[in-house]
């Protein structure tokens, strides 16, 4: 019995322990003048059984969120590992924390206390030493006559200053035109190619044209999420079932590439890419604005020409 209940504890100490997420979390300065940049360096080690996602804090008591950079990925043996930089400024002086950061499922960074404060006081510089009043000399009487002379000269150089030095009226300023997401996308897609990129960030590059367009042409919020809630996500767009099947085959296999190493050919980067192109092409026909019911176009434009 003993050797017995021996071999199954050997069996079981023998047993691999699941592994679990690990979050890190450092600052460059911990002591700050007010207004000074802190990088804060968010870092999260997930392993192959667990849904990937990413540090995504709002707001930070005491402190504001000036950028955010781009979210480095890389992939390991265990799982994959994301890290990305927060900077931050506090224009409120004193002793602060930044508090625990979520990730998900109660798995929290730890805090990092830090010192805002003003430029020291230099003890060590001089004091300027504080003068008398000095009485000024009662002021003689000068012929007011004189002051003519000096208005008709002020006159006169003003009218000369005026021709000479009159600034050109500035042509208005154009206001800069924002890039429509539709175009802004097409010509990402566009440039992808010649970019020459690896194939892990050339997918990952396609992924988030896709995901950015989408969010912002109809709603869908999908960078923190996986591939599988994102097609999830895609049945409300209306989309022809042959093309639908396409896009999420196109976005799995984006995944295969990333995460498992997978070696495209050029001719699946370039089918991928092409898919890819196709739905957002079908997405923004679908979201524009239909014309008035009982408006007949080529009536108006025939009327617009007789007159």
């Amino acid at each position: 019995l003993h050797k017995f209940l021996l071999l199954i504890f050997l069996a079981l100490s023998c047993l691999p322990a699941l592994a679990q997420t690990t979050v890190k979390v450092s600052a460059d300065k911990t002591q700050i003048l007010i207004g000074e940049q802190i990088k804060l360096t968010l870092e999260a080690d997930i392993p192959e059984n667990e849904a990937i996602g990413f540090f995504n804090p709002d707001s930070i008591p005491h402190f504001e969120i000036l950028r955010r950079d781009i979210i480095d990925t890389s992939n390991t043996s265990k799982g994959t590992v994301l890290k990305g930089v927060i900077y931050l400024t506090s224009f409120d002086s004193g002793h602060w924390v930044i508090p625990p950061i979520l990730l998900r499922d109660s798995i929290y960074t730890d805090s990092i206390p830090v010192d805002v404060g003003y430029t020291p006081f230099d003890y060590q510089k001089p004091y300027n030493d504080i003068k008398e009043v000095i009485e000024a000399d009662a002021e003689k009487e000068k012929p007011t006559w004189k002051w003519w002379y000096f208005a008709a000269a002020a006159v006169v150089l003003a009218v000369i200053f005026y021709f000479v030095f009159r600034k050109k009226a500035k042509p208005a300023v154009v206001a800069a035109v924002k890039e429509d997401v539709y175009v802004r996308a097409m010509r990402e897609l566009d440039e992808l190619p010649g970019l020459q990129l690896s194939k892990d960030l050339y997918y990952s590059t396609l992924v988030n044209i896709f995901r950015v367009y989408v969010s912002a042409r109809r709603g869908i919020e999908s960078m923190h999420q996986t591939t599988g809630d994102l097609v999830e996500q895609l049945r409300v767009v209306d989309l022809p079932v042959e093309l639908y099947q396409e896009l999420a085959a196109a976005l799995r296999f984006s995944d295969l590439v990333k995460f498992a190493r997978f070696d495209a050919s050029a001719g699946e980067d370039e089918k991928t890419r092409s898919t890819v192109r196709s739905a957002i092409r079908l997405i923004e026909e679908n979201s524009k604005p239909l014309a008035p019911t009982g408006t007949d176009p080529s009536r108006d434009k025939n009327e617009g020409g007789n007159n």
